[in-house]
């Protein structure tokens, strides 16, 4: 059988330095990280050799959707093009940090979390959103990196709530470097026959990373 490897995000550690966050991470007995998606923060070189001079690996990078301040809102959807041109470069900068550290994969969100209201309509938020994920998944195949479509419960986000709303805009992009993923916080709000039910429909093609997280 296959052994799965647990990793922790270290988002969960907020402000702390990520030598701190990799020295906790190893002490407990994980098998590395997914590092917070903000490329800038980070030197590839210098991570890969911090992991592994303590015996870690980074699973994914976990893409931040919006942005950490208001210019930055990282929007695949928004219906300005400039700034969705500038949410696409960002999503390619997390895949070059993917690439540089050795990580299989990105978490993308295709609307601004916290933001439940469309731009648009839902209609023709998604058909944005898939058109930039779209132009990213090019990005991903030539780097052989996959991205993970995070669905959101519906307080936080209007587009993609659901697994099975995930894999429908997947479907509609049809570029098999684009999977889907799930989060059980979110989970439990969304998925009405259940979390165990909702990962067996998807399957072993589309669910391809997973968060565990308690309800409160």
């Amino acid at each position: 059988m296959k052994r799965l490897g647990i990793y922790v995000n270290s988002w969960i550690f907020g402000e702390i330095k990520i030598e701190e966050v990799v020295r906790r991470v190893a002490k407990i007995g994980f098998d590395g990280i997914e590092l917070v998606g903000e490329p800038s923060m980070y030197e590839s070189s210098y991570i890969s050799k911090l992991l592994s001079d303590n015996g870690l690996k980074v699973c994914s990078i976990c893409g931040m959707f919006p942005g950490p301040n208001e210019a930055d809102l990282r929007a695949l959807s928004h219906p300005e093009k400039k700034e969705r041109d500038k949410a696409v470069r960002y999503v390619q900068q997390c895949i070059d940090l993917a690439k540089g550290i050795g990580a299989r994969s990105v978490l993308i969100v295709p609307s601004l979390v916290g933001r439940p209201q469309y731009f648009d309509s839902k209609e023709v938020d998604l058909k944005r959103a898939a058109e930039s994920i779209a132009r990213v998944c090019e990005y991903a195949e030539t780097n052989d990196i996959l991205l993970t479509i995070e669905p959101i419960n519906r307080y936080e986000v209007g587009l993609v709530n659901s697994i099975e709303d995930a894999i429908s805009l997947a479907k509609e992009v049809n570029n098999k470097y684009l999977r889907v993923m799930g989060d059980t916080f979110h989970m439990q709000i969304e998925e009405r026959a259940g979390i165990p039910n909702a990962i067996r429909k998807a399957g072993k093609f589309w669910y391809q990373h997973m968060h565990i997280a308690d309800n409160t």
